[in-house]
């Protein structure tokens, strides 16, 4: 559970904000956080993250988006996605229906994620290996987001498996290297992750709310903010002070 992996990640001096809009969900994120021990740490919101005002976590420079996904990497669950192949051409026309709705979620939460005022990390991941869902969620926030400063950095730089460029899929070689995958053939499930960095604003020239984050990001790091929401068909969580929506 990524929650409970942030909230050892950040400590006891750390908090995580959860947003988690399926009561059912939320029920059970709380249970985990309590086997975990991490009650103290993370606080579960049934609460839709997109509903979240950013300039009310102005204190909050770094977020994981872990959002709902098809779940095609997941080496135990059959897959739904476009290139299944053996669905029906009804089915399978409904499966990419469903791809490309989940693929508009997930770019809302992260766009809304790279919209926190003090945030200089975001990092975006899915459990999915269909291209919509992966590096073009990444493109579609790069073009939304032009003019905010954000760039892909390289995430985990020793693994062998980069993204994947593809047609109609805004990003370049470079950039599709600087994501990763992971292949069941490497040992584990398939997912992905896309690392966002920028800088802001000499403190000089920042409001009062991004001096004091910054402060505090350069004492320790307070917490994550994971967004995950439920929304149609699925759902999505920072990290400074962290917050995270479940799925």
């Amino acid at each position: 559970n990524k929650t409970t992996q942030l909230a050892a990640a950040v400590g006891a001096g750390g908090r995580v904000d959860a947003y988690e809009r399926d009561g059912r969900r939320a029920d059970l994120l709380r249970r985990r956080v309590g086997e975990a021990g991490a009650e103290a740490i993370v606080y579960v919101h049934k609460a839709d993250f997109l509903l979240v005002d950013p300039r009310e976590h102005a204190d909050v420079c770094a977020l994981l988006c872990d959002p709902s996904c098809s779940g095609s990497g997941i080496v135990t669950r059959v897959d739904v996605g476009p290139d299944s192949g053996a669905a029906a051409e009804g089915e399978a026309a409904q499966a990419v229906r469903r791809i490309q709705a989940l693929a508009e979620v997930q770019g809302r939460i992260l766009c809304h994620a790279l919209s926190f005022p003090a945030a200089t990390v975001v990092v975006y991941s899915t459990c999915s290996v269909h291209c919509e869902e992966n590096e073009g969620v990444v493109a579609t926030a790069l073009g939304a987001m032009e003019g905010a400063g954000w760039r892909l950095s390289v995430a985990l730089p020793d693994w062998h498996r980069r993204g994947l460029a593809s047609e109609g899929v805004a990003l370049d070689a470079e950039q599709c290297a600087r994501c990763l995958r992971c292949l069941p053939e490497d040992g584990c499930g398939g997912f992905f992750v896309a690392r966002f960095e920028r800088e802001l604003p000499s403190a000089g020239r920042r409001p009062k709310a991004q001096q004091q984050a910054a402060r505090a990001q350069g004492r320790r790091v307070r917490g994550v903010l994971r967004l995950q929401s439920v929304l149609c068909l699925t759902a999505t969580t920072p990290w400074s002070r962290c917050v995270a929506p479940g799925s």
